[in-house]
């Protein structure tokens, strides 16, 4: 680690807004709330010159106001994180507390983003990679933080990943952070998140890359929109059709991970990563535990994994793990969305009869048990969820 790096990379990846950025701009979005806006708008320029940050990091907060706005007839982006929604909520209804608020902190921001002969640019936000300005905080990991971010050459929302940085990282953290940018480079999958941009090559201490922009995980999902059961003793769950078409993603994914060349495991595939997409692919994503496994290869270091989908062999000091601790994860996965019961899973007796066999299968102890393959894992799931070709929708309910 050179002793000069400094802990605080905000000069890398510039910083996140602040909740007196985010008060000025709502403060001029009800006043100009129902006028069409752009890059060239009056109003937008003067709150990028005022603030220092792009015209697209402008007009993509005034976007997510926009979508907490109850007035407004089309939905805007909700990328504004918890911060932008406490803002709203806390002015939007009380205008005169925030005229008041505006005003001040115009007046603030006018006065600091005044050129003088001494600081001819006395606001300059840095970028990441000089092209990425960053929004909010939007996730963290066991060794690395998520931002929503907005290209300012295109002006389009992504995501972008860094190594934490309240210490300095471990070499530890850092070979695993690259290790995890390897390998999303190295998949080209429909069904896995893709990786547009990194600095591997320029930033080797604090690493970081740019991805694409998810509307939620599946686990928010499954929060939102799962119906309630019939009574308290059942689990509220999601449509049938929905959880099959969305089981039917994630095995596709995984098993072309599997069939890679070298293979990859995931090794913490769990509803919390996986992720749906603006245009309503679910993709995998956090392949911070992930690993290389050339043929013949098997892991012999215990890795952890998110309880219950972990496998057993996950937890043990020297068990042998390969990509069997993935299929028992899938097992999981399909109780989680198909059966109505409470956990933990294995004591579970409301499980749908045809799901009963696979389920038990998928995640026995010992991974000489499981399914050999996320195909022969598809095969069975297809033959429990039909009967004579047509999906067994009742027998699922």
């Amino acid at each position: 680690m050179n002793a000069n790096q400094p802990t605080d990379v905000s000069g890398v990846y510039g910083r996140t807004w602040s909740e007196q950025e985010c008060m000025l701009v709502l403060y001029y979005y009800s006043k100009n709330r129902h006028i069409p806006r752009s890059e060239t708008t009056k109003y937008v320029n003067e709150l990028s010159r005022m603030i220092g940050r792009n015209t697209s990091s402008i007009l993509m907060r005034l976007e997510n106001f926009a979508a907490l706005d109850p007035d407004m007839s089309r939905v805007g982006l909700r990328h504004g994180g918890p911060m932008c929604e406490k803002v709203f909520k806390k002015l939007f209804n009380s205008p005169a507390a925030l005229d008041a608020t505006g005003e001040l902190l115009m007046d603030q921001y006018k006065r600091r983003s005044e050129p003088t002969l001494f600081d001819p640019e006395p606001v300059k936000i840095p970028k990441a990679f000089g092209r990425y300005e960053l929004l909010d905080p939007i996730g963290a990991g066991t060794c690395g933080k998520v931002f929503s971010c907005v290209d300012t050459h295109d002006g389009k929302a992504y995501a972008l990943k860094i190594i934490l940085t309240d210490k300095h990282p471990s070499e530890r953290q850092i070979a695993r952070f690259r290790r995890e940018i390897l390998l999303l480079k190295s998949q080209k999958h429909p069904g896995i998140i893709s990786i547009f941009e990194d600095n591997l090559d320029t930033m080797q201490e604090f690493p970081g890359f740019v991805m694409e922009l998810a509307r939620m995980s599946l686990a928010d999902h499954i929060q939102l929109s799962a119906r309630p059961g019939p009574s308290q003793a059942e689990r509220p769950l999601l449509e049938t059709r929905e959880a099959i078409s969305i089981l039917r993603s994630v095995f596709d994914a995984v098993s072309a991970l599997h069939r890679s060349d070298p293979a990859v495991i995931h090794r913490d595939i769990n509803p919390s990563n996986i992720l749906l997409l603006p245009d309503g692919r679910w993709v995998i994503a956090d392949f911070s535990l992930g690993k290389f496994i050339p043929c013949q290869e098997k892991l012999t270091t215990r890795v952890g994994g998110t309880f219950p989908y972990a496998a057993p062999e996950q937890q043990r000091e020297g068990a042998v793990i390969d990509h069997r601790a993935d299929i028992h994860a899938l097992g999981v996965l399909v109780w989680e969305l198909m059966c109505p019961g409470w956990p933990p899973y294995y004591n579970d007796t409301s499980v749908p009869k045809p799901l009963q066999p696979l389920i038990r299968r998928a995640t026995q102890r010992a991974p000489n048990e499981r399914y050999e393959s996320v195909e022969e894992l598809v095969d069975a799931f297809e033959a429990a969820i039909h009967t004579n070709g047509v999906l067994a929708i009742g027998d699922m309910q």
